[in-house]
Protein backbone atom coordinates (compact mmCIF):
# COMPACT_ATOMS: atom_id res chain seq x y z
CA UNK A 1 0.00 0.00 0.00
CA UNK A 2 1.69 3.70 -0.80
CA UNK A 3 1.98 6.29 1.39
CA UNK A 4 -1.47 8.31 -0.09
CA UNK A 5 -3.28 5.23 -0.37
CA UNK A 6 -2.68 4.66 4.17
CA UNK A 7 -3.65 8.46 4.11
CA UNK A 8 -7.27 8.35 2.09
CA UNK A 9 -7.53 4.90 4.81
CA UNK A 10 -6.37 6.93 8.16
CA UNK A 11 -8.70 9.97 7.16
CA UNK A 12 -11.46 7.95 6.02
CA UNK A 13 -12.46 6.54 9.78
CA UNK A 14 -11.67 9.00 12.42
CA UNK A 15 -15.73 10.36 12.33
CA UNK A 16 -17.06 6.69 13.13
CA UNK A 17 -14.33 6.45 16.52
CA UNK A 18 -15.97 9.89 17.46
CA UNK A 19 -19.39 8.70 16.96
CA UNK A 20 -18.77 5.19 18.96
CA UNK A 21 -16.84 6.99 22.12
CA UNK A 22 -19.54 9.86 21.98
CA UNK A 23 -22.86 7.91 22.06
CA UNK A 24 -20.49 5.87 24.65
CA UNK A 25 -19.72 7.66 27.09
CA UNK A 26 -21.49 11.30 26.35
CA UNK A 27 -19.41 14.87 25.94
CA UNK A 28 -18.97 17.69 27.65
CA UNK A 29 -19.33 20.30 25.00
CA UNK A 30 -22.30 18.77 22.05
CA UNK A 31 -21.76 22.01 19.82
CA UNK A 32 -18.10 20.96 19.80
CA UNK A 33 -18.90 17.11 19.34
CA UNK A 34 -20.94 18.27 15.97
CA UNK A 35 -18.50 20.30 14.81
CA UNK A 36 -15.84 18.09 14.68
CA UNK A 37 -18.45 15.10 13.55
CA UNK A 38 -19.16 17.63 10.59
CA UNK A 39 -15.75 18.11 9.95
CA UNK A 40 -14.07 14.47 10.27
CA UNK A 41 -17.21 13.55 7.71
CA UNK A 42 -16.52 16.11 5.43
CA UNK A 43 -12.74 15.18 5.16
CA UNK A 44 -13.57 11.06 5.48
CA UNK A 45 -16.29 11.59 2.31
CA UNK A 46 -13.45 13.78 0.31
CA UNK A 47 -10.86 11.50 0.52
CA UNK A 48 -13.38 8.41 -0.83
CA UNK A 49 -14.34 10.91 -3.53
CA UNK A 50 -10.57 12.01 -4.64
CA UNK A 51 -10.12 8.07 -4.99
CA UNK A 52 -13.41 8.00 -6.75
CA UNK A 53 -13.27 10.41 -9.19
CA UNK A 54 -10.14 9.17 -10.72
CA UNK A 55 -11.81 5.96 -12.50
CA UNK A 56 -13.77 6.73 -15.17
CA UNK A 57 -17.55 7.59 -14.15
CA UNK A 58 -20.03 5.02 -14.51
CA UNK A 59 -23.62 6.09 -14.66
CA UNK A 60 -25.26 3.03 -12.30
CA UNK A 61 -22.76 3.78 -9.71
CA UNK A 62 -23.69 7.61 -9.92
CA UNK A 63 -27.23 7.29 -9.35
CA UNK A 64 -26.47 4.48 -6.49
CA UNK A 65 -24.24 6.99 -4.64
CA UNK A 66 -26.80 9.42 -5.53
CA UNK A 67 -30.00 7.61 -4.44
CA UNK A 68 -27.93 7.16 -0.92
CA UNK A 69 -26.92 10.82 -0.70
CA UNK A 70 -30.03 12.08 -1.55
CA UNK A 71 -31.49 9.84 1.38
CA UNK A 72 -29.19 10.55 3.99
CA UNK A 73 -29.29 14.73 3.31
CA UNK A 74 -33.47 14.26 3.08
CA UNK A 75 -32.91 12.26 6.78
CA UNK A 76 -31.10 14.80 8.45
CA UNK A 77 -32.84 17.75 6.71
CA UNK A 78 -35.93 16.86 8.49
CA UNK A 79 -34.25 15.16 11.96
CA UNK A 80 -31.99 18.91 12.17
CA UNK A 81 -28.70 18.98 12.78
CA UNK A 82 -29.18 18.48 17.10
CA UNK A 83 -30.78 15.03 16.24
CA UNK A 84 -29.11 13.84 13.32
CA UNK A 85 -25.79 14.08 15.82
CA UNK A 86 -27.15 11.95 18.69
CA UNK A 87 -29.20 14.75 20.50
CA UNK A 88 -31.84 13.09 22.09
CA UNK A 89 -29.01 10.33 22.88
CA UNK A 90 -26.06 12.40 23.90
CA UNK A 91 -28.14 15.94 24.78
CA UNK A 92 -30.95 14.97 26.29
CA UNK A 93 -33.31 16.14 23.57
CA UNK A 94 -36.57 14.93 24.69
CA UNK A 95 -37.69 11.58 22.44
CA UNK A 96 -39.89 12.48 18.76
CA UNK A 97 -41.61 10.39 16.41
CA UNK A 98 -40.15 11.54 13.02
CA UNK A 99 -42.71 10.31 10.39
CA UNK A 100 -41.72 12.59 7.35
CA UNK A 101 -40.19 10.77 4.19
CA UNK A 102 -37.49 8.94 4.67
CA UNK A 103 -38.53 8.00 8.12
CA UNK A 104 -41.81 6.38 6.69
CA UNK A 105 -40.25 4.27 4.58
CA UNK A 106 -37.47 2.91 7.61
CA UNK A 107 -36.14 4.12 10.66
CA UNK A 108 -32.79 4.27 9.49
CA UNK A 109 -32.63 5.86 6.62
CA UNK A 110 -29.36 8.05 7.06
CA UNK A 111 -27.97 4.09 7.63
CA UNK A 112 -29.28 2.78 4.63
CA UNK A 113 -28.71 5.81 2.25
CA UNK A 114 -24.72 5.74 3.44
CA UNK A 115 -24.60 1.90 3.09
CA UNK A 116 -26.21 2.23 -0.54
CA UNK A 117 -23.30 5.35 -1.44
CA UNK A 118 -20.70 3.58 -0.02
CA UNK A 119 -22.14 0.39 -1.94
CA UNK A 120 -22.63 2.48 -5.01
CA UNK A 121 -18.93 3.14 -5.78
CA UNK A 122 -18.47 -0.81 -5.57
CA UNK A 123 -20.76 -0.88 -9.09
CA UNK A 124 -17.79 0.69 -11.07
CA UNK A 125 -14.93 -1.96 -12.24
CA UNK A 126 -12.54 0.34 -11.63
CA UNK A 127 -12.83 1.72 -8.25
CA UNK A 128 -13.73 -1.46 -7.43
CA UNK A 129 -11.00 -3.38 -8.73
CA UNK A 130 -8.75 -1.20 -6.29
CA UNK A 131 -10.44 0.25 -3.30
CA UNK A 132 -12.89 -2.38 -2.54
CA UNK A 133 -12.04 -2.71 1.19
CA UNK A 134 -12.14 1.08 1.72
CA UNK A 135 -15.99 0.99 0.67
CA UNK A 136 -16.67 -2.91 2.28
CA UNK A 137 -15.08 -0.84 5.77
CA UNK A 138 -17.50 1.79 5.22
CA UNK A 139 -19.89 -0.20 4.87
CA UNK A 140 -19.09 -2.40 7.76
CA UNK A 141 -18.49 0.72 10.36
CA UNK A 142 -22.59 1.66 8.96
CA UNK A 143 -23.42 -1.46 10.26
CA UNK A 144 -21.52 -1.17 13.30
CA UNK A 145 -23.27 2.28 13.93
CA UNK A 146 -26.67 0.59 13.20
CA UNK A 147 -26.06 -2.00 16.15
CA UNK A 148 -24.71 1.34 18.42
CA UNK A 149 -27.98 2.70 17.76
CA UNK A 150 -30.19 -0.08 18.35
CA UNK A 151 -28.45 -1.29 21.15
CA UNK A 152 -28.74 2.67 22.59
CA UNK A 153 -31.66 3.07 24.23
CA UNK A 154 -31.28 0.29 26.95
CA UNK A 155 -28.60 3.01 28.59
CA UNK A 156 -29.15 6.49 28.26
CA UNK A 157 -26.46 8.90 28.18
CA UNK A 158 -28.91 12.18 28.80
CA UNK A 159 -26.90 14.91 31.10
CA UNK A 160 -23.37 13.32 30.36
CA UNK A 161 -22.96 16.16 28.14
CA UNK A 162 -22.83 18.47 31.02
CA UNK A 163 -19.65 16.86 32.54
CA UNK A 164 -16.05 16.90 32.75
CA UNK A 165 -14.56 14.43 30.14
Amino acid sequence: MSSSNAIVYLLSFWHYALYWRTFTFGTADFGAFKRKAIVLKAISVGALALVYLRFPLDPVSLAVIAVGVFLNARAAAVLGIDRTYYGHEVAGLPPKRIAAFPYSLTAHPMIVGNVAAFGGTLINDGFREQWWPLAALHVAANVGLLVMERAGPQRRHSGRNEESP
